[in-house]
């Protein structure tokens, strides 16, 4: 028998009448470096989903990301965000900006900083790290997972179908065309 009590609403984040508690995790793993002969070398990423979330089908899923399709999202939520405050009474918070996406803008303030601490003459400006070395691999994997998580909690950001559609679709292209019109 279902509840009446309104405090176990589904507006709640419940799922069912036996109030558990909806839930979405997300990880970015297995960062992989994909070199062809016809295009520039990329990072693909593993984007992984466990949820109770009756919109989601598959309760457990993965899809491969690159990072331009995080940017695409970044854009897209950044855009949902903009038309929700300028006509809401309540705003809601701006979400973060993504990781850059070259090795000179991530570590840039560092290399700002070691200038300003010993003077630009000492300080070779060439990073010692590529963008397809571990490390920034690394970096950058640890912020895309940050910054998924944080979109799939946010008030506004969390339920938009473009959100669930980058979790859920093996393509991006057919996400980027529909939102695009």
């Amino acid at each position: 028998m279902a509840s009446t009590d309104p405090n176990l609403s589904r507006d709640l984040h419940t799922n069912s009448e036996y109030n558990v508690p909806e839930f979405l995790e997300v990880t970015v793993t297995d960062p992989e470096t994909i070199t062809t002969p016809d295009s520039a070398p990329y990072t693909l990423y593993t984007v992984t989903i466990t949820t109770n979330i009756p919109s989601y089908a598959d309760r457990e899923g993965s899809v491969k990301r690159r990072y331009s399709d995080f940017y695409w999202l970044h854009q897209h939520l950044c855009k949902i965000i903009e038309e929700h405050n300028a006509r809401a009474l309540k705003p809601v918070r701006l979400i973060d900006e993504l990781p850059s996406d070259t090795v000179t803008s991530m570590y840039g303030d560092l290399v700002s900083s070691v200038k300003r601490m010993f003077g630009s003459a000492q300080v070779d400006q060439t990073p010692t790290v590529g963008r397809f070395e571990p490390e920034f691999i690394e970096r950058r994997r640890l912020a895309l997972e940050k910054f998924l998580r944080d979109v799939t909690v946010h008030p506004l950001c969390s339920k938009d179908h473009g959100l669930s559609r980058f979790l859920k679709e093996k393509h991006m292209k057919p996400i980027i065309d529909y939102y695009s019109l």
